[in-house]
């Protein structure tokens, strides 16, 4: 099968081995191939600023910088498990979608801690980390969300108590 006649405005995708997409996407690039690995920031549980990581775990795109470059070598490359495909055809995206994922990912780099987390203001909400973690049932209101911490307020032996919690120790109940 010979790949070679490659269309330059179309992105391909290979399938990276776990964790060594950096592997593959320096590989590429060595071969003279674009590519874009797109990384976006979320909030995990227990940690107190966002963290990055891919938008696609394993998935590079990449695209020939030449017409007569092989796509095919790409299935050699170090760290490349695959190339994408539908049945004999290569999986493929245009360049305008290609550029709706990067302004999705420049929007996202530019978010606060307030804007990642799914939790706002009158959300019922239960936590997930921390040490009040282990207590079954417990549910609480946020009442505001400042910064890196959210105040939740819980109906705790016949009080109400107000508790600032990280973003990443909530979810949504």
């Amino acid at each position: 099968m010979n790949f070679a006649s490659a269309p330059s405005d179309h992105w391909y995708l290979a399938y990276a081995k776990p964790r060594q997409e950096a592997v593959a996407c320096d590989n590429l690039v060595n071969q003279g191939f674009e590519v874009y690995f797109p990384k976006i920031k979320v909030i995990k549980r227990g940690v107190d600023e966002p963290v990055t990581e891919p938008m696609f775990p394993r998935y590079v795109f990449f695209r020939p910088s030449r017409a007569s470059q092989d796509v095919g070598k790409v299935r050699y490359t170090r760290g490349v498990t695959t190339l994408v495909r539908f049945g004999f055809e290569l999986a493929h995206l245009s360049a305008e979608v290609l550029a709706d994922i990067q302004a999705l990912e420049t929007q996202n780099k530019t978010a606060t801690v307030d804007q990642l987390s799914p939790v706002a203001a009158g959300a019922r909400v239960r936590i997930v980390a921390g040490v009040m973690s282990g207590l079954a049932g417990i549910e609480g209101l946020v009442s505001r969300v400042a910064g890196k911490r959210v105040s939740v307020l819980l109906e705790l032996m016949g009080r109400t108590v107000e508790l600032n919690l990280k973003h990443g120790d909530l979810a949504l109940a």
